[in-house]
């Protein structure tokens, strides 16, 4: 039942931050969970990717506002989207050097500021990445 959590959640954020993406729950889940896995993998969790929802769903957003401003992807499906997850995933950590609005210091200080908080938990070192 929680897979159906994430991917719900998931779904929600595409809608907000993509409001004209033609919804489609049954197309939709399969790529969304492809995507939820390379997450779950690259933040090396245990137990399955939809017991961490509250830690995928807000990268998944910063990833995908980053897929919706390019000019190639931004208008794909996400089944598409899920097939160069990779590429979205170095493109939100590291920036694009093709495109100079999406500075790779940019991007990374965001995504500090955002996880800062793991290092005083005692999870991921906040200079990570994603995680």
């Amino acid at each position: 039942m929680n897979d159906r959590y994430l991917i719900t959640e998931m779904l929600a954020v595409v809608q907000q931050v993509n409001p004209e993406y033609p919804l489609d729950k049954t197309m939709d889940a399969k790529p969304l969970m492809k995507i939820a896995e390379f997450l779950y993998k690259q933040a090396n969790l245990t137990r399955g990717p939809e017991n961490h929802a509250y830690t995928l769903v807000p990268v998944w957003r910063i990833i995908y506002t980053l897929v919706v401003q390019d000019p190639f992807y931004g208008q794909k499906s996400l089944s598409t989207i899920a097939n160069h997850i990779q590429e979205f995933y170095q493109k939100t950590a590291y920036g694009d050097r093709k495109n100079p609005k999406l500075s790779a210091d940019k991007l990374k200080s965001k995504i500090a500021a955002r996880y800062a908080g793991r290092k005083k938990t005692g999870n991921k070192d906040s200079s990570d990445t994603l995680f």
